[in-house]
């Protein structure tokens, strides 16, 4: 499970992989956008984090290979889609 902590690292892990040469608006949402915002208990935890946008259609293939990276890198559960 994925708590407030986790989820930070894996995404600040994820920001410095992702090119330095453009910004990439990510929209978060269900539990983790819970943890995250602190809508939800400090001791909850999430199974994944669920991304619905990208900014351009091009930043979804960088932003989804990073985030494969990193979750084998940190050891974190895969995504449904693997």
């Amino acid at each position: 499970m994925l708590g407030r902590d986790t989820i930070l690292h894996a995404f600040d892990a994820m920001g410095k992989r992702i090119s330095d040469a453009r910004w990439i608006d990510i929209f978060i949402v269900g539990g983790a956008a819970g943890v995250l915002t602190g809508e939800l208990p400090s001791a909850w935890t999430t199974a994944d984090v669920d991304l619905i946008h990208c900014h351009l259609p091009a930043d979804s293939e960088e932003i989804l290979n990073a985030a494969a990276a990193i979750t084998r890198e940190l050891g974190l559960p895969p995504g449904m889609d693997e």
